[in-house]
């Protein structure tokens, strides 16, 4: 492109259109934040440390269960040498409860999601309850982590899961400012 006499006689200059349109670009880094963003997030079993770990020890103790109408049930005896901590929970049924025993005596009342340090060396008893009126068949899981280990992961796994979905509601929220700009004609 040079420069050429307009009508006028002075010379003007074509000036190329730019590449891309502002719009497009911020729709472009909004797409491109939110699919890192997801990827990371869909990939945290690979990055966070323990993670096949504590995945393993919940598999190895799934099991599903048929319970009478309030039933209480001994799903687990374990012994605990050092500071430690109990994770139970119920995949299918909202109507099963956890509570851990030590020496017959209740430590927690029951709850549907237990979490539970423990700080006492001893034999502990793993009780799963059924608070429904009606037989219901639960798919019910538990691990038993030293309590550090436990802290540090959820901790962490918090921790990414908030950062990862920041990013991606930002990639959502630039993608669908640059729609808006475009729709403008900006």
């Amino acid at each position: 492109h040079g420069s050429l006499p307009n009508r006028t006689g002075v010379l003007s200059f074509d000036v190329p259109a730019p590449l891309m349109r502002y719009s497009t670009k911020v729709v472009l880094a909004g797409a491109l934040i939110f699919v890192v963003s997801l990827v990371a997030w869909l990939y945290a079993p690979l990055v966070l440390p323990g993670y096949s770990s504590i995945l393993n020890t919940f598999h190895k103790n799934l099991e599903a269960l048929t319970f009478a109408p309030h039933e209480s049930r001994i799903i687990a005896t374990f012994n605990v040498t050092s500071d430690s901590a109990v994770i139970a929970y119920s995949i299918n049924s909202s109507t099963i409860n956890f509570t851990v025993l030590k020496d017959g005596v209740p430590l927690t009342s029951p709850v549907q999601d237990l979490a539970l340090r423990l700080t006492k060396s001893g034999t502990y008893n793993l009780v799963a309850e059924n608070t429904a009126n009606t037989t219901i068949t639960a798919t019910v899981t538990y691990g038993v982590f030293p309590y550090s280990m436990a802290q540090t992961f959820y901790n962490l796994a918090g921790i990414y899961q908030s950062v990862t979905e920041f990013f991606i509601v930002l990639g959502i929220v630039a993608t669908g400012f640059g729609v808006y700009l475009r729709l403008r004609g900006r």
